[in-house]
């Protein structure tokens, strides 16, 4: 069964940009507009949540970092994802004395399968210093557990542990400085345990699960050399409809070796067909269509009919498609997925328009905000820099945020609800740009001089 789960909120401190404790909060507030788009997490808690976030701001005031923060998340939780050297991803607001040498903290409230989550984590370069899950019921909530100055106390218990006396305990005894309790949990062996423990176990990895469904495209999505996905959208029937010559695809039979890729890269994607997963993947070599065949594996190469002189139409190298087709045709296989009825998958995309056309953006907003029902899952977190796409027609107040330095530099984030007289008719960008919301920059004309010259 696939997982159900949604962001709630994010809370920062000493991260990147961000100083002071700042949120970005999905619950929604009192206003009542499309209401009906709103997901609703009817059992237990009868809440609804925003299903997309809109963040706007001046260039350097720390949009960017709020996506870096979630996919910080990601490698904290995720080993693998460190790199070669598998630190832990600290880095601290650097414009205070006292933040360089204190710990990180990131607290996620999130839903995962009908039930509502809280986890906190402080850590530095080398060490989980925090660590705590609650779960939160209809009426009550639940410490899961809780980590500090080297020692953790599991659910009830008085005293952090001392002498294990289960799997679950000996697991949380032996957790490395360096690794989250969730993660230690999550990747062991613990399929043989007892129900009980299973049922605690699934709770306790539950922000492990979390972080795996959250995708990112960053802002250089149009320069990749390499993107591969597992979704069942057809991105090529939307192609046609971006108003850029192009009148349809072309579909080939090659060999695998067409994708020039190598044989570690290969032997993933044959793990995955064989699971029953068709892959859409582009490389240097073109953008292709693979999936598992009795022989093997299938793959077709993906080209583009463009429109020639007459009735004609002929089909470019896929080196030879511009940065923003590119960009087009990776964006719509995620929206294509985010759309799907029954998707969890959280998008957040930094510089949603990057190459792309205001239209565009517009038409990609659209799609994914009139599919949205309250039975309705996934979620659009996205930056952007396009004021055109600061629309009360399109977004609630709630679901348009301001990114703007501080008076002593660190990155906040306001959503436009908590600006008193904003009404949802009125010109937001023409009150933004008067400076009404903050996050727009004020810069006096540039005299740039040459060496040698003076201004």
């Amino acid at each position: 069964m696939e997982l159900t789960e949604m962001l709630l909120d994010i809370t920062v401190k000493n991260v990147l940009s961000f100083g002071p404790p700042t949120s970005l909060n999905l619950l929604t507030g009192y206003e009542h507009r499309f209401s009906d788009t709103l997901p609703l997490l009817k059992l237990r808690y009868n809440r609804k949540v925003n299903p997309v976030a809109a963040l706007f701001g001046a260039n350097a005031s720390g949009k960017s970092n709020l996506v870096k923060v979630l996919e910080k998340c990601r490698r904290i939780m995720i080993p693998g994802e460190r790199g070669k050297e598998r630190r832990l991803p600290f880095e601290p607001f650097q414009l205070d004395e006292t933040s360089v040498n204190s710990p990180s903290e990131i607290e996620l409230l999130f839903e995962l399968n009908d039930y509502i989550y809280e986890y906190s984590v402080a850590y530095n370069a080398t060490e989980v210093v925090e660590e705590k899950l609650e779960l939160y019921l209809s009426r009550s909530s639940r410490v899961l557990f809780q980590r500090r100055d080297g020692k953790v106390w599991l659910e009830g218990a008085v005293e952090p542990i001392g002498e294990p006396d289960d799997a679950l305990s000996a697991l949380a005894y032996t957790v490395p400085d360096d690794e989250t309790l969730v993660t230690h949990v999550a990747e062991a062996k613990t399929r043989n345990l007892p129900e009980k423990l299973q049922e605690k176990i699934r709770h306790m990895i539950s922000p492990y699960l979390f972080v795996q469904r959250l995708v990112f495209v960053d802002a250089e999505i149009s320069s990749l050399t390499r993107f591969f996905t597992n979704t069942k959208a057809n991105w090529e029937s939307a192609m046609p409809e971006i108003d850029a010559g192009i009148v349809g695809t072309e579909a080939n039979n090659v060999d695998p070796s067409a994708m020039e890729i190598d044989d570690d890269l290969l032997s993933e994607i044959k793990a995955q067909c064989e699971r029953g997963e068709a892959l859409d993947i582009e490389t240097t070599a073109g953008r292709f269509r693979v999936e598992h065949d009795e022989g093997g594996l299938k793959v077709r190469e993906v080209q583009l009919l463009h429109q020639g002189q007459g009735n004609s139409s002929k089909t470019l190298p896929w080196s030879a498609e511009s940065a923003g087709t590119k960009s087009a045709s990776r964006l719509f296989t995620l929206f294509g997925e985010l759309q799907r009825p029954g998707s969890t998958m959280i998008l957040v995309v930094d510089e949603l328009d990057r190459s792309f056309h205001t239209e565009l953006s517009r038409a990609l907003i659209d799609g994914f905000l009139q599919t949205r029902t309250k039975e309705s899952r996934a979620q659009l977190i996205f930056t952007t820099h396009d004021l055109l796409l600061m629309d009360p027609a399109r977004f609630r107040r709630d679901q348009i945020w301001i990114v703007e330095k501080g008076s002593h530099g660190a990155t906040e984030l306001t959503p436009l609800s908590d600006y008193e007289g904003i009404r949802s008719d009125k010109d937001l960008r023409k009150t933004y740009l008067e400076g009404r919301f903050g996050g727009v920059p004020d810069i006096q004309p540039l005299h740039l001089a040459f060496e040698g010259t003076q201004v």
